[in-house]
């Protein structure tokens, strides 16, 4: 942190030595070629100056921009470690879920994931072992893909009560699933869709804190902070772009209150969907407001379903946006655009890459 601040620091002194030494230089005054005044008035206007950009003005405000961007990120990640070092690596364990503080009595042995972001974190923190049922849209890594399947769409406690697991992890409380573990006692953590990087983050390290894999769930955690600092250390030349991000053909989009729209805003791009009426974190945008708001990029995170860079170009209108008139339609790889899991540095460095390779 303070590296940082110290970095930060002398960033704003260049920037306001540029903008003073802007301020203090004038261009050469060149005498009209007209016929000279014959007024000897010492109050006559003076001649315009015009003030010259400093090269390095534009340079210097970018490296700032991604400055402040990291110290957001490093704040963060200081905040979130201070509350992993009171979580501990040893039974009982006290935990947090959406819900509050819980209580894990013992290191779990059968664990069953009803969330495919979840099954990754399990898997990434060395709990693969422990999982014995995952639910149908886990498909990373390959071998949960070898675990018994379990439908979390069509929820029933009995498929479940009849796995005995020891523990369930869960994203989402739609069809009464904590109420039903609950009732049953089967012990379970209900992490939903986090609103940022950092707190995606922070649910590896409980995964793996509940599951008896701390000490790895830690290294993971500071392993992605450090390639998303990395990243964000390259995401200057992103900063004020403009991008839209379609969810599905339907014009389902995500603001930056996000977990998605998150990422898009510490790499500097600016969101469209952030001016929608609709509001919320997933509001439904109009082809009007879209080809209206002429982003510069677009991603797909609906890809996996067909959507591609020539059926957005053949929507009636959409062949005006820069985007699509640019050539940058991005497809997304879906799974990792809709999960908040291991994977999210990567989905980064792909947004990062895929912009910088069209950005001058």
């Amino acid at each position: 942190m303070r590296k940082g601040a110290i970095l930060w620091l002398i960033l704003s002194l260049v920037l306001m030595a540029c903008r003073a030494s802007t301020a203090d230089t004038t261009l050469p005054v060149i005498e009209p070629s007209g016929p000279a005044s014959t007024s000897t008035s010492t109050s006559s206007t003076s001649p315009s100056t015009t003030q010259p950009v400093d090269p390095r003005l534009a340079e210097v405000e970018q490296e700032i921009a991604a400055m402040e961007r990291e110290l957001a990120l490093l704040e963060a990640e200081q905040g979130r470690l201070e509350q992993l070092l009171s979580i501990g690596g040893s039974y009982p364990i006290q935990v947090e879920d959406d819900r509050g503080e819980v209580t894990i009595e013992a290191m779990p042995e059968r664990v069953v994931s009803l969330s495919a972001t979840h099954t990754e974190m399990l898997f990434a923190v060395g709990a693969g072992s422990q999982v014995v049922a995952t639910d149908l849209t886990s498909n990373f890594p390959v071998a949960a893909t070898e675990t018994e399947k379990v439908d979390s769409f069509n929820f029933s406690i009995e498929e479940i009560a009849a796995l005995e697991p020891d523990l369930v992890i869960l994203a989402f409380d739609f069809q009464g699933e904590t109420e039903a573990l609950a009732t049953l006692g089967i012990p379970f953590l209900l992490l939903g869709p986090p609103d940022s990087l950092d707190a995606a983050l922070f649910q590896v390290v409980l995964v793996g804190a509940a599951t008896g894999h701390y000490g790895a769930a830690v290294t993971i955690f500071e392993e992605m902070a450090t390639m998303a600092k990395l990243i964000l250390k390259s995401a200057a030349p992103l900063h004020g772009v403009t991008i839209y991000h379609e969810v599905d053909e339907t014009l389902y989009s995500a603001t930056s209150a996000s977990f998605i729209g998150d990422i898009y805003s510490r790499l500097g791009l600016v969101n469209i969907a952030d001016t929608a009426e609709a509001g919320g974190q997933f509001p439904q945008l109009s082809a009007e407001f879209i080809v209206d708001q002429d982003p510069e990029f677009i991603f797909l995170a609906d890809a996996n379903f067909g959507v591609t860079p020539e059926t957005v170009a053949a929507r009636p209108g959409w062949d005006t946006i820069r985007a699509v008139a640019d050539g940058n339609v991005i497809p997304l790889d879906g799974d990792m655009a809709g999960r908040w899991g291991p994977r999210t540095v990567d989905l980064m460095q792909s947004i990062l890459d895929a912009v910088l390779a069209a950005v001058p």
